[in-house]
């Protein structure tokens, strides 16, 4: 998972959903610094963004950034119209993916410039790396562990590049950035993390941090495809039908700006709240989302249409961890691939799966929309051998669908939470510095405390932005308000000689 330059923003598929508000108005009560709230935060996500897409209100356009490096776009499909109207039948209002998330129907929002993927390597290290010496070490380089002296600070880290062992030390800070698998797994290994697993591995115990691979949280997602019987309809939604064929899609993909279905942004999504949310007194805040997309591949190996909607999980109460192979350290295995293990815990809240069963019905109700209904939609089922024992369309059979067929959307964070001093699984503070060590950061998608509901690339972006303005500030100006950033400042800092 994401082992490349950019990490995972290098090749998921490029959704770019903020969460909910309220995702961030609890970060901040979690950690009681109000530069989390959704208010402050904003900042950040407009400097991250270069927003150039439709909005279905144009009066939150000034909550889009417009001059960042991350070129960010949204869905303008002939099915927005399709989806948007089905979820009017259904009582759900048309909104957008960020600015406010709030429930309804909304146009899915890309990190995407003219068919091309915009990520942190494109929009900030392509093109330099090999001009700056602080990056040349980063291609083929794996990480080891943290070197932190008898004081408990932290002065460097150990690496292997093609294999030989290095040493880079560092003068101010040591910043993990390693995810949410191996950012667990790194601390374990420098002596930071649950001390009964520590001792396991015969890792010397540096600090003693329960949290160190806990909290681990994803989205669970299942899917499910329809296909369109009513041919003049599939023409119509279709682009690749009324192209002359993979060779002139393929042309237009190589000019400068790529166009064509190949490209095209054919997807859209819908934030719901659940009734176990609003039993939660939690009704402003939706808790899974569902999204729609022309499914362009199975079209193409059966000569059909297809259209697919998949319900996916956005603020799940189960839990799972990060495991650390203790045999097999102590027996000195130093590849990460045989030291991790993951147990996701997808699930193991019943409640949840009342929520994916709801998100289901939700899915059937729009497929018989009248909106829908030109299309003359035809379910094409996938039954898991398990699940015949139910009557189809049961709650039980649903039931069994979803634990036999859920999905990992492979969002995964939290499992080096920030949190106050009197949480007992916090790893980092809300400056995202290591308890107890000092001159140490994780700054990834692990701190975050819950779930974000959406996907987690633009999150990521957002704790890379926040630690970088907290960074700055540190060492710049430390007495300054905890909301400014001196990147505002281009005499502060110019990123990459950029």
């Amino acid at each position: 998972m994401g082992k490349m330059m950019g990490g995972s923003g290098s090749h998921n598929g490029n959704f770019y959903n903020r969460g909910s508000p309220y995702d961030y108005d609890h970060f901040a009560r979690i950690t009681q610094d109000s530069s989390w709230s959704y208010s402050n935060v904003i900042q950040h996500f407009k400097r991250i963004e270069n927003f150039d897409g439709i909005l279905v209100n144009e009066n939150q356009r000034d909550f889009y950034g417009t001059n960042g490096p991350i070129s960010v776009t949204s869905s303008n499909s002939p099915t927005l119209g399709i989806w948007l109207a089905a979820g009017r039948e259904l009582g759900f209002q048309a909104a957008d993916s960020n600015a406010f998330q709030i429930e309804g129907f909304a146009p899915l929002a890309l990190s995407t410039k003219n068919g091309v993927k915009s990520s942190s390597y494109t929009a900030l290290i392509e093109g330099v790396e090999n001009t700056n010496p602080n990056l040349r070490p980063l291609r083929y380089s794996q990480v080891q562990k943290v070197l932190i002296n008898e004081n408990k600070v932290a002065y460097g880290v150990t690496y292997l590049r093609h294999g030989i062992p290095q040493i880079a030390h560092a003068s101010r800070e040591v910043i993990i950035s390693a995810g949410a698998v191996l950012s667990p797994i790194m601390l374990m290994k420098s002596g930071i993390g649950p001390a009964n697993t520590l001792q396991a591995a015969k890792i010397p115990i540096v600090q003693d941090l329960p949290g160190v691979g806990q909290n681990l949280l994803d989205h669970a997602a299942i899917h499910f495809k329809f296909q369109i019987l009513n041919p003049s309809a599939a023409q119509a939604l279709n682009p690749l039908l009324s192209e002359s064929g993979w060779e002139d899609a393929f042309i237009k993909l190589q000019a400068p700006v790529r166009t064509g279905a190949v490209v095209e942004n054919l997807r859209h999504q819908a934030f719901v709240v659940s009734s176990r949310a609003r039993r939660e007194n939690e009704g402003h805040w939706p808790d899974y989302h569902l999204f729609f997309y022309m499914d362009l591949k199975s079209g193409l190996d059966t000569n059909a249409t297809y259209i697919n909607i998949n319900v996916e999980f956005g603020r799940p109460k189960s839990r799972g961890c990060v495991i650390l192979n203790t045999y097999a350290h102590s027996s000195g295995e130093i590849d990460d691939e045989k030291l991790v293990s993951l147990d996701l815990g997808s699930l193991t809240d019943p409640t949840d799966i009342d929520v994916l069963l709801e998100g289901i019905r939700l899915i059937f109700k729009i497929s018989k929309t009248a909106a829908f209904q030109a299309l003359n939609l035809k379910y094409v089922p996938d039954v898991p051998t398990p699940c015949k024992l139910h009557n189809f369309d049961s709650d039980e059979y649903w039931r069994c669908y979803i634990v036999q067929t859920s999905s990992s959307a492979w969002h995964l964070s939290g499992s080096c939470i920030m949190g106050g001093r009197d949480d007992p699984l916090a790893v980092v503070d809300s400056e995202l510095k290591v308890r107890g060590v000092s001159q140490l950061r994780v700054v990834d998608a692990s701190v975050l405390p819950t779930s974000t509901n959406g996907n987690t690339n633009a999150p990521t972006l957002l704790v890379a932005e926040k630690a970088a303005c907290q960074i700055l500030r540190d060492y710049l100006q430390p007495y300054s308000d905890p909301n400014f950033c001196p990147l505002d400042n281009p005499g502060y800092f110019k990123p990459f000689g950029k």
